[in-house]
């Protein structure tokens, strides 16, 4: 507990044990003074200082409140779940799988109606052409670099 001198208001920490219910007599040790502490001045300050903590806990829950309802005001979502945000080399790894499997798909779609594409746009034969041959070029070299 904290106690002040009555003369030269310097404030002193006391264990609580150390003053019994009686009271005790003190001695400011700056400037000389004797005083004796009741045991009331003790439920006093013990009663000040909670009523400053209690004081201290609402201004914070006010404040959180506050907080709170301004972001409802101005409709700014509040995102709690920050594991969401973050992108990880299993979410890389699912993307690529997603965008490769959709390129082998296109790749089968196009063979599978090269002809009938063939005779709407007489130009996409030598670009099918071309694009076999680059897949067959990745192939073999794919092929040559792991064996």
């Amino acid at each position: 507990m904290i106690i002040k001198c009555n003369k030269c208001n310097k404030s002193f920490e006391l264990y609580d044990h150390l003053i019994p219910k009686e009271g005790r007599l003190l001695k400011c040790g700056n400037c000389e003074n004797t005083w004796f502490f009741k045991n009331e001045n003790k439920e006093n300050l013990n009663n000040k200082k909670e009523s400053e903590l209690n004081d201290i806990e609402v201004s914070k829950q006010k404040s959180a409140d506050s907080s709170i309802s301004d972001s409802e005001i101005n409709d700014v979502p509040v995102n709690t779940n920050r594991s969401d945000l973050k992108f990880n080399i299993s979410k890389a790894s699912s993307y690529f799988v997603v965008i490769l499997v959709s390129i082998i798909a296109l790749i089968i779609v196009l063979d599978t109606f090269k002809t009938p594409i063939g005779y709407i746009f007489p130009a996409v034969e030598k670009i099918l052409y071309n694009l076999y041959e680059t897949i067959k070029d990745i192939y073999l070299f794919l092929k040559d670099l792991i064996i």
